[in-house]
């Protein structure tokens, strides 16, 4: 019988990968390897999650109200067609992701990012993209078997050992689970020496401490944390003295990253622009230089930011405008949604409102440059559609974006 790690693997098909390609801009061998990356990481995350009574219990709940089953598989290709489907089926990958690995989600994104050498952005989708299909899969043997809770926590933890050995290079530690095939650590026997050389060869091993060292006095003892404490006072007054109040779903946060080398882009009208190579619009001059594809594309645009609580636009998120500017103009068959997105932070009317307007001042700007107005529409989905969890300020900020889709070319 073939294993649930066989199981996801064979649900994901070329056509599958090749659909996941075009939602994220990257190509479909790197898709491909991202998502076969992906999917034992996902799988390791519910076997670890599995490994008590009550965290199956969890497992079996997800399962069940996602309505994570056979019925998902069989309809895969259509939810990755793009649209609002898509995005649903986003969002809700992007909660089950958060639900597994909590606070671990940002290092697990890193990680596939790096081995598949795929975006940061497109790591996060695929993952996105890889937990549904993880749960689907568990969810029609959960069916099929007639599986209660204690068959899903058996089923999964015979997974257990094959699925470690096939797990990408760093997902284990940062998941915290035992490395396959690790020697055991030696721990020593405290009856040893006493078996065999009496008590006193056991004491001297055991008993670091000296026998004529002196007893500390009671001053040494405090005197090291009383300085720790005032330390940490003065660094909280340093760090709190004149503080803003924070607001965190409108507020300006550009993720810490190695600067992207530039790139000359030389466009069909014979002009040129300078753009982050790599960098979202690259990626979407390389796509629209390229063959046709199915539409619609996204692309998130990670490096668009705007000042804290505005619509104004900070430098280099003015420059991202003026480069994307320069593409429309060089394809002008070219029609695309403009969708403003926010954190889960404060109000969700109010996030709708600014995710809006934030997509509206973007349009103004293209269509004030030479853009027909009839080419762009501004939409604006608030929290709704969160790339990744919203209990750290990691995944906070990659959910205040901008995406651009284009639906016709």
């Amino acid at each position: 019988m073939a294993s649930l790690l066989e199981l996801v693997q064979d649900a994901i098909t070329p056509d599958i990968a090749r659909k996941v390609s075009g939602l994220v801009g990257e190509t479909p061998a790197a898709t491909e390897s991202a998502l076969r990356r992906a999917a034992p990481a996902v799988l390791a995350g519910v076997v670890d999650l599995a490994s008590t009574t009550a965290g199956a219990e969890r497992v079996r709940s997800l399962v069940t109200e996602g309505g994570w089953g056979a019925d998902v598989l069989g309809t895969l290709g259509s939810r990755l067609a793009g649209g609002s489907g898509t995005g649903n089926f986003l969002s809700s990958g992007a909660r089950l992701v958060s639900s597994l690995f909590g606070t671990r989600a940002d290092g697990i994104t890193d990680l596939l990012a790096t081995g598949s050498s795929v975006q940061r952005g497109s790591a996060s989708t695929i993952l996105s993209l890889a937990a549904p299909t993880v749960m689907s899969v568990i969810g029609s043997q959960v069916a099929s078997r007639g599986l209660s809770t204690s068959g899903l926590s058996t089923m999964l933890a015979s997974e257990r050992t094959s699925l470690l050995g096939a797990l990408p290079a760093g997902i284990t530690s940062l998941l915290g689970l035992q490395e396959v095939g690790r020697a055991p650590v030696d721990v020593p026997d405290p009856m040893a020496d006493v078996r065999t050389r009496g008590v006193s060869a056991a004491r001297k091993r055991f008993d670091p401490k000296p026998a004529a060292a002196a007893a500390p006095s009671p001053f040494s003892r405090w005197w090291p944390a009383l300085l720790v404490g005032l330390a940490a006072v003065a660094m909280l007054f340093l760090l709190t003295r004149g503080r803003p109040a924070d607001v965190a779903s409108t507020r300006t946060d550009v993720p810490s990253a190695s600067p992207r080398q530039m790139a000359d882009l030389a466009l069909p009208d014979g002009t040129r622009v300078s753009v982050s190579q790599g960098g979202s619009v690259h990626q979407l001059s390389t796509y629209l230089a390229g063959p046709m594809a199915d539409l619609p594309k996204r692309f998130v645009f990670d490096d668009l930011h705007f000042e804290s609580g505005s619509t104004r636009l900070t430098p280099d998120g003015r420059q991202t405008v003026d480069s994307l500017l320069g593409v429309l103009k060089a394809y002008p068959a070219v029609e695309a949604v403009l969708e403003g997105h926010t954190d889960a932070t404060g109000d969700a009317a109010a996030n709708k409102a600014l995710s809006r307007q934030r997509a509206g001042a973007v349009n103004q700007i293209l269509t004030a440059g030479g853009i027909a107005a009839d080419r762009l529409k501004a939409e604006g989905h608030g929290q709704e559609r969160p790339l990744a969890e919203n209990t750290t300020e990691t995944g906070r900020a990659r959910n205040r974006r901008l995406e651009l889709v284009v639906v016709r070319r």
